[in-house]
């Protein structure tokens, strides 16, 4: 599988929690009423053993890629990166290889050439976490990203 680099500029060469930058500016009422943030972005990681990884949600049981909804002052990857560090444990990745534009969000897919052990931070919302190949993902109980993703790609 080939995979072309997105040319965007505000995406590193790899990210991690050093290189988030943390926003104190407060929105005014107007920003805060036009800016929407129920927009969510997710993202698809994908290791070396051809293993997807999912996380799954506390409330609902459904297994997800890792996701969320952006905050007022952070950029797609940043949101991304915050969600993957909560929901899995993960504070350094590559840099993202492509987006895709799901029902239910936003993904950006990232390629790991390992398979580390997921360890959630956010287990209010997070129930578990780990690596399923395409097969075992099919008869899993997933939500409309990963039936979307894996129907279309």
């Amino acid at each position: 599988m080939k995979f072309e680099a997105l040319a965007i500029p505000e995406f590193p060469a790899a990210f991690s929690t050093s290189t988030i930058r943390h926003h104190a500016v407060q929105p005014t009422a107007a920003a805060q009423a036009s800016h929407k943030q129920d927009k969510v972005f997710g993202g698809i990681v994908k290791n070396i053993n051809n293993k997807y990884l999912l996380v799954q949600g506390r409330n609902s049981g459904k297994w997800s890629f890792p996701k969320g909804h952006i905050e007022y002052g952070e950029t797609a990857l940043e949101c991304v990166c915050r969600e993957i560090r909560e929901e899995t444990g993960f504070r350094i990745l590559p840099a993202p290889l492509r987006c895709y534009s799901l029902r239910g969000g936003t993904y950006y897919l990232f390629w790991l050439p390992a398979e580390p052990t997921p360890h959630p931070q956010d287990t209010n919302e997070i129930g578990a976490a780990g690596w399923f190949t395409r097969e075992e993902i099919e008869k899993m109980e997933t939500n409309i990203g990963v039936t979307s993703f894996f129907r279309e790609h």
